[in-house]
This record gives structure tokens, sequence and C-alpha cells, in this order.
């Protein structure tokens, strides 16, 4: 990649790309065009990959989301991979608008348009529905990978501050309406995705508290802030989410799964089941 391809929501800063590829020893089109390049030549000589062509603009931003190790990335690729041989109704290449009305009718899951001043993007989810059961939470989920794929497509982050307002909702009641089987497939999802998350949760009981962590221009106005609102910001990305290049796109992507067939044990259980690897960060002098 040698520049940030203009996007209809998202913004960056001018100096972004150069100064998020800095901040992992990435600096240099050199640096970041050889650790892309090793990725690349490792997803091809993968046996149990149905598809070994994710693209260098997937795998640049893999890298980011792995502070620039080659090692952590191999392994969230295959995780992501394995995750759709696993839990392939989780993976659906639909038209949001269309496919998933009835779960944009009661959730608000927005990117906002600014990066922070470190360069991190703000997610926003906020559900307004009271009566949450089990299939709703799975079609939630559906959405937020559905978000999560086109940001590694298009958008190009030093990192994620996500901002959940359950201010609508019980929690406790929500988890009661899950039977054990849906909980498993959750924490599945947990696991693999969100791995120490728990010591970076905070909780804040007023907007204002907020305006500490996020600057008032990066929020919806209806959180202080000065940003478009928040039926406008949804509006709009519906309408990405639901483009025919970005249900291509899905399609494309949820093709990327594994035949457990070709894969080595001994490395099922070195990435899936715990066990310690090596993990290296890629130096170029």
């Amino acid at each position: 990649m040698d520049s940030i391809s203009k996007d209809p929501i998202l913004q960056f800063q001018p100096d972004a790309m150069e100064a998020i590829r800095k901040i992992y020893n990435l600096d240099g089109h050199e640096r970041m065009t050889e650790a892309v390049n090793i990725l690349d030549e490792w997803c091809k000589k993968q046996a149990h990959f149905k598809k070994k062509d994710f693209g260098k603009p997937h795998l640049e931003m893999t890298l980011l989301a792995c502070k620039g190790s080659i090692e952590k990335a191999k392994k969230q690729i295959d995780r992501m991979c394995t995750l759709r041989t696993l839990l392939p109704h989780f993976f659906v290449d639909c038209n949001v608008k269309k496919d998933l009305k009835s779960i944009t009718d009661i959730i608000t899951a927005i990117v906002l348009p600014k990066l922070t001043k470190d360069y991190n993007r703000v997610y926003f989810i906020k559900v307004t529905d009271t009566e949450l059961n089990a299939e709703k939470i799975m079609d939630i989920y559906r959405l937020n990978l559905i978000v999560c794929e086109y940001l590694k497509q298009h958008d190009y982050v030093n990192g994620f501050i996500v901002i959940y307002d359950f201010r609508n909702l019980n929690l406790m009641d929500v988890m009661r309406k899950i039977n054990i089987t849906e909980f498993q497939q959750v924490l599945v999802i947990l696991i693999f995705l969100i791995a120490k998350i728990a010591g970076r949760l905070h909780v804040h009981t007023n907007i204002e508290s907020l305006h500490d962590v996020v600057d008032r221009d990066i929020l919806p106005i209806e959180y202080g802030g000065s940003e478009y609102s928040i039926q406008q910001l949804k509006d709009d990305w519906i309408d990405v989410l639901s483009s025919d290049e970005h249900v291509e796109h899905l399609k494309m992507i949820n093709k990327a799964s594994t035949d457990e067939n070709y894969r080595q044990i001994d490395k099922f259980n070195d990435l899936h089941l715990g066990t310690p690897g090596t993990f290296r960060i890629l130096n170029v002098d």
C-alpha cells in the first residue's frame, strides 16, 4: 500500500499511514512491503487454507492489528480461517439493508468517521431492544463481523476504542435468555477474537466522563459531540455495508476457511489449544 484510499465515511489525518507504521517499527515503504510479502508467502504455503490470496491491504491491516508481529499475524489469519470452518453460520455474505433489517432496527453499530489523536478508531454500539433473545444476539455478532471485514479492507488505524451504550439493557436478563449451546458458541468467538480484553474495560456513569477519553469533535451530537447524528451515521453505514462491492468482498473472504484434513495436528494444538509459540517482530535496518 502506497497510500490510504479515500473512503465515503472514514477520515484520516494526512500523516496517519506514516505515523501508524512508525509506532510498530514498520515505517518506510521497504519495511512494510517486506513484512507483507513474508506474510503473503506464508499464506500461500498453508496446505489447509482453502483461500491463499488475501490481498495486500488485508495483510497490512492484520499486521497493524497484531502490533507489527508477523508471528501473531499468522496466528490471527489461521484462527479466522478456522472459525469460518467451525462456526460458518456466523460468517454471512449478505446485504445488510435487506437481510439484517430486523437487527439494524434494534441496534446501532457505527464506526465514527474521525480518528483520535493517537490514530485510534471509535466503534459505537447501542442496543435499543429491551427484549433481546438468543437469535437476535447471534445476528448482532454476524453484523459486527461484517463491519470488521469492511474495516479490514478500508481502514488504517493504530487501534480501536469501543463504546457500548447499555443504558437501555438489563444484561443479567439478556444472559438468562441464552442457552448453554449458544453461550458456548459465543464463548468460542470471545476466546478467539478478544482475549485479554477484560482488563481494558472501563465503565462510565455519565457522558461527561466519556469526554475525558474521546474528544467531543469525534462523538455524535447526541453524546455532546460535533459529529453527525447517530441516525445519519447509521444510515450511511448501512448503505456502505449493503453495497454490491462489499457483498462481493464478503463472498470472497468467507471462502477463507480451512480443510482440516491437510493441517498438521501439532500445528492445530499450538495455535488453538494454548501451547506457547514463538513471537517475533520484524526489524529491518
